[in-house]
């Protein structure tokens, strides 16, 4: 669709601009067929048509935009034999957690998203203006560790996001 609005539009800047080849073109074309063709018996079936496959893709677009960002189950290798399903949200919330039961974090929220190139535990955490966030390292790093644990072999990234609160 998107080519077809090139060709088009690209077609009518070389008319205004007065592009000879194009111009040629257009003028071997049978100008009475576009009166004559909304008046054919194939004419409302191919808007007809027309109407359902744009319908379609809009369906399509907006299914794929409710959910963006969702990302589901993760299965691990259990310590025993079999394999263990995580819920990811859980283990960003227990990382937002952790992180809420310093006292040096006002609150923290955690969430699991994919933001089209990869997969993302999102850590949002607000402190206070006086904390710098040079001083919350070594607590980041405790979560980071144990939070690396509960994913395993996975590539997901973990991203901390401070909100500095005046």
């Amino acid at each position: 669709m998107a080519l077809a609005l090139l060709v088009v539009g690209g077609g009518t800047l070389c008319w205004h601009w007065h592009v000879a080849w194009v111009r040629d073109r257009i003028d071997h074309v049978d100008q009475a067929w576009f009166t004559r063709a909304p008046q054919a018996s194939w004419w409302t079936w191919s808007l007809a048509g027309l109407a359902v496959v744009a319908a379609a893709a809009g369906i399509a677009a907006l299914v794929a935009l409710l959910r963006p960002n969702r990302i589901g189950d993760l299965t691990v290798p259990s310590t025993g034999s079999g394999r263990i399903t995580l819920n990811i949200n859980k283990i960003a919330q227990a990382a937002a957690s952790e992180l809420a039961a310093d006292r040096r974090v006002r609150q923290a929220t955690g969430r699991a998203l994919n933001d089209g190139r990869r997969e993302v535990l999102r850590i949002t955490a607000s402190i206070d203006a006086l904390i710098a966030p040079s001083d919350l390292d070594e607590l980041l790093r405790g979560v980071t560790a144990r939070t690396r644990t509960a994913l395993g072999p996975h590539p997901i990234h973990l991203e901390y996001l401070l909100h500095v609160d005046r």
